[in-house]
């Protein structure tokens, strides 16, 4: 949530020239969930072979 309002304001100081969309914070926020998912996955399944 913090990276979307940060997201969101660098528009309105003019860092980014085009229009923020929420639908790119809600596809980084699905990236990384399925990476951490995974990553996850992977360590416990090594503590348990």
């Amino acid at each position: 949530m913090v990276v979307g309002i940060a997201y969101e304001q660098l528009e309105d100081i003019k860092l980014i020239t085009f229009e923020p969309e929420i639908r790119h914070f809600i596809m980084l926020m699905g990236i990384t969930y399925i990476i951490s998912i995974l990553v996850g996955n992977r360590k416990y399944q090594r503590k348990t072979a």
